[in-house]
């Protein structure tokens, strides 16, 4: 059982999220087509080729909903792949408006995916619960209500939600999912053993090998094996070059490993969410490249500043973890992650919360967390070390 995880170190840093990145009205369509600036985050004459050609058939066929779906399903794709929450917002709106669309189970779980990335995770689930009402056998929509529940910090729930996938016939999907579960738990390790003999076997389809390959990173990252979970998060970064959500996570192992320019390496795409950019901003510090830091330090405290104007909390994780590790104001840094803490209880958040809370001296505030733990049979060792002993 615990042949896979035999080597050594101490790390820091996040959680799983669902592994698909998924292939406004009409009245949004021609100023699309035109890329006028800001519409659906698109710079003039970067709108691309899939999102040009999905308004196209839009626009031709105003009431097909069989078209609207593959058009919203073209732009949450988008969206998810550039970190655009724009793009998404708007194909939610196209679903929404859509003749029928209560009644339909695939725009129902598009919604629900949405609303996921948005950060509204209640509204995602009473989504999926509609569309699996009308389809209880898809695998995507019972995965993701799985991952949400993890999102949301509800562990044991998340367990539970993972079984329903048997029915499915996708022994591959379950045992990912299982194992995502069972991550921050004591089953953590058996379960890293069976998905990495899934793996090695063949028997999973290959494109989820990426996503197999960041659940054992993580466990690996939560066990405190930095040096492995670099391979991994290598590997799945090769199966999956175009998911930022790898990306990050291969870049906190090599923050962890003290290693900023690969770290700056794994995190060099045309994208520029708070997750890619805080991550940057660490990589620079370290490295000492005081001017590329000092152009994201800019960019950052502008969006926090936004962020706080319009009492938008959806990247108050980002926000904690710059304001404890770029800015050092541990206060700061303390008062986003207990906001976080209300909408987010993952890996990240937890350990966020257990830091800022020791840098600031609010040594009541790590209760939160020990409860927590305590309730959802917690145990990852990157996270026991950090807590003082009662």
């Amino acid at each position: 059982m615990s042949h896979f995880f035999k080597s050594s170190a101490i790390c820091r840093t996040p959680l799983i999220g669902v592994f698909l990145g998924f292939a406004g009205a009409l009245i949004l369509i021609s100023p699309l087509g035109r890329g006028q600036p800001g519409k659906y985050g698109f710079a003039p004459g970067e709108i691309p080729p899939a999102v040009q050609g999905a308004m196209s058939r839009l626009g031709a066929n105003p009431d097909d909903p069989s078209v609207t779906l593959e058009v919203a399903k073209t732009l949450i794709n988008q969206g998810r792949m550039r970190g655009n929450s724009e793009v998404v917002a708007i194909a939610d709106n196209l679903l929404t408006s859509m003749k029928d669309g209560k009644n339909m189970a695939e725009a129902l779980k598009y919604r629900a995916i949405a609303q996921q990335y948005l950060h509204e995770f209640d509204e995602a689930l009473e989504l999926l619960e509609l569309s699996l009402s009308l389809n209880g056998n898809d695998p995507t929509a019972l995965l993701t209500r799985a991952n949400i529940l993890l999102v949301q910090g509800r562990t044991l729930e998340a367990k539970t939600a993972c079984r329903a996938l048997a029915k499915t016939g996708r022994a591959d999907l379950l045992l990912l999912c299982d194992t995502t579960a069972k991550a921050l738990g004591p089953e953590a390790l058996m379960a890293a053993s069976r998905l990495n003999a899934m793996i090695k076997s063949g028997r999973m389809d290959p494109a989820l090998t990426g996503y197999g390959y960041s659940v054992l990173g993580e466990i690996a990252m939560f066990q405190g094996d930095d040096k492995l979970a670099q391979s991994l998060f290598e590997k799945a970064q090769i199966a999956d070059p175009e998911n930022l959500r790898v990306r990050a996570l291969h870049a906190d192992s090599f923050l962890a490993l003290g290693q900023p320019e690969a770290a700056i390496n794994a995190l060099d795409v045309m994208a520029d969410t708070d997750a890619l950019l805080v991550r940057r901003a660490i990589a620079f510090k370290l490295a000492g490249d005081a001017a590329s830091l000092s152009r994201i330090e800019s960019e950052f405290s502008s969006r926090v500043q936004s962020n706080l104007q319009e009492g938008h909390i959806g990247h108050a994780r980002e926000e904690a973890r710059y304001f404890l590790e770029v800015t050092n104001e541990p206060s700061k840094a303390l008062e986003r992650a207990k906001l976080n803490w209300k909408v987010q209880r993952e890996f990240e958040d937890a350990w966020l919360l257990i830091d800022s809370a020791r840098a600031a001296n609010a040594s009541d505030e790590l209760d939160t967390v020990r409860s927590w733990m305590r309730a959802e049979t917690v145990v990852a060792p990157e996270l026991v070390s950090r807590l003082p002993r009662d």
